[in-house]
């Protein structure tokens, strides 16, 4: 009978052992689990948060493009650098969009709901060809990379104008008031 004393020592032990085992191990799932949680939640909270540069076409007085280059997110973009992969001459003129200082410098910070806009061309000269050059061409890409809490962005966007062709362009509410103004000080300046 002491065999069986010994064994049911043994029972025990191993019962013990086992049991502190499982509880080690539930205990590490338990946190690891929590830790992957909590980066998902930061991981989310940064993207809410986070700057968000866009390049859009917009029009002005509805018959001029422009390109529109904003900050649309809740956080500045730091080290901004934006570029297009093709040459740009505004109203078929000299002066490449690509030359200029905001497609060739660093931009330090890009505030949210800051805004560059650069007029193009009229909607019928797109695609200005002079001596077999492409002077404003009616598609081409707009790259912005910047960063925000030690991460690197980059978002690319393609402008398309020939999707507009045939359509007639609304002016906006801030031209219709422009040109009211205008008309208003035209009128003054004549009394």
């Amino acid at each position: 009978m002491d065999w069986l004393a010994t064994l049911k020592e043994w029972q025990d032990l191993a019962t013990g052992l086992l049991t502190i085992a499982a509880a080690f191990i539930g205990g590490g799932y338990v946190v690891h689990s929590t830790n992957r949680q909590v980066a998902l939640l930061a991981d989310q909270f940064r993207e809410t948060n986070r700057p968000f540069v866009i390049a859009k076409l917009g029009t002005y007085a509805g018959v001029i493009f422009s390109l529109e280059i904003e900050n649309i997110g809740r956080s500045p973009a730091t080290s901004l650098r934006l570029s297009l992969d093709k040459d740009f001459y505004p109203f078929g003129n000299n002066k490449n969009l690509r030359e200029l200082e905001a497609f060739n410098r660093e931009i330090p910070t890009f505030a949210p709901g800051e805004r560059m806009t650069f007029l193009l061309s009229q909607g019928h000269k797109m695609d200005n060809v002079i001596d077999g050059v492409d002077r404003t061409p009616s598609r081409f890409s707009v790259s912005a990379m910047y960063d925000f809490q030690s991460r690197a962005y980059a978002e690319t966007y393609l402008i398309d104008t020939e999707h507009y062709n045939g359509v007639l362009a609304l002016k906006r509410n801030s031209d219709i008031l422009s040109d009211i103004a205008g008309h208003l000080k035209t009128m003054a300046s004549k009394a």
